[in-house]
C-alpha cells in the first residue's frame, strides 16, 4: 500500500499520535501530511517532535493552519548574522529567535490545542529529555539548537541541544499508547559512491550517519504508518530549498 492508502485506510474517529523528526528546513516536509491528514478529518490526539519536528507541531498545536506552518519556514531568517558569537559554544546565540514565536506559538504547553512532547537533548547527563509541561519557547529553541551552530540553551541549570543528537524520532513518548501512531521522518538512508569516501574526513563523517541509521532503522518500524521523506537531494538550511521539499513530499499525498 502507498502511504496515501495507509492513510485513508485510518479510522478518523479513533485518531493518531503522530511523531515528527528533524532535520531544519527540511521540516516544511511535514506540512504536506498535515494537509492531508486534515483533509482525512484524522484527529491529531498527540505530537512528539524533535527540532523541526518540535516546531512545527508547537506551530500547529498553536492554531496554525498548515499554509501558516509553510510560510513560518520560508520567511522566518534561519541565520541572523547580527546575531554571530563565533567565539561562544555556538556561532549563533539561540535565545535571541524567541522572538519568532511570539504571536505563532502559544508560550505554554498548557496553553496548546494539542498535547505535544519536545524531545531535547541534555548535553552533561547524555540523556534525552520530552517535555511536555510549563514554559515551552525555551524547550523549543533547545530542542532546534543544532551543535555547533547554535548555542545549547539552558534549562534548569543543564545545557540543552538539538533533540536529533540522541533521538531524531522520538516515539518513546508514546511507548505504552495504544493509539495509531503515525511518523514522519526526513532522512531517508542513501547508498554513496566510493568516490564519496576519498578522504579522511568524509569517511569519518559516512561512519557517524551510518550509526544514526542503524539507531533509527529500528525505530522507524514501530509506528503503525512511519513516512520517510527522500529528501537528500535538498539542503537543510537553504531557504530556497523549503519551498521545493514542501512539494516534493506533497506529492506523496496527490
Amino acid at each position: 500500500m502507498t502511504i496515501k492508502e495507509q492513510i485513508d485506510a485510518l479510522d478518523p474517529e479513533k485518531g493518531i499520535n503522530l511523531v515528527l523528526g528533524g532535520g531544519a528546513l527540511k521540516g516544511a516536509a511535514h506540512v504536506p501530511l498535515l494537509e492531508y491528514l486534515e483533509k482525512k478529518n484524522i484527529e491529531i490526539k498527540a505530537i512528539s517532535g524533535t527540532s523541526a519536528g518540535a516546531l512545527v507541531g508547537a506551530l500547529y498545536a498553536s492554531g496554525n493552519s498548515p499554509k501558516e506552518i509553510l510560510k513560518f519556514f520560508l520567511e522566518t531568517p534561519l541565520f541572523k548574522y547580527a546575531w554571530l558569537s563565533p567565539f561562544s559554544n555556538g556561532m549563533f546565540n539561540s535565545m535571541k529567535y524567541e522572538k519568532f514565536f511570539t504571536g505563532k506559538i502559544r508560550p505554554t504547553f498548557e496553553e496548546l490545542d494539542i498535547p505535544l512532547f519536545v524531545c531535547a537533548t541534555n548535553m552533561q547527563k547524555s540523556k534525552s529529555f520530552y517535555f511536555s509541561e510549563g514554559e515551552l519557547y525555551h524547550k523549543l529553541l533547545a530542542s532546534c539548537a543544532v551543535p555547533g551552530i547554535f548555542r545549547p540553551v539552558e534549562l534548569d541549570g543543564d545545557l540543552y541541544s538539538d533533540g536529533a543528537v540522541l533521538d531524531n524520532f522520538p516515539i518513546q513518548p508514546f511507548a505504552d499508547d495504544s493509539t495509531t501512531m503515525v511518523g514522519s521522518f526526513l532522512r531517508a538512508p542513501i547508498s554513496i559512491s566510493r568516490k564519496d569516501l576519498s578522504s579522511t574526513r568524509k569517511v569519518i563523517k559516512r561512519s557517524i550517519i551510518l550509526q544514526r541509521q542503524e539507531i533509527e532503522r529500528e525505530k522507524l518500524l514501530k509506528p503503525d504508518i512511519s513516512i520517510v521523506h527522500n529528501l537528500n537531494s535538498f539542503s537543510a538550511f537553504k531557504k530556497k530549498d523549503a519551498q521545493l521539499m514542501y512539494e516534493f513530499s506533497s506529492e506523496l499525498f496527490a
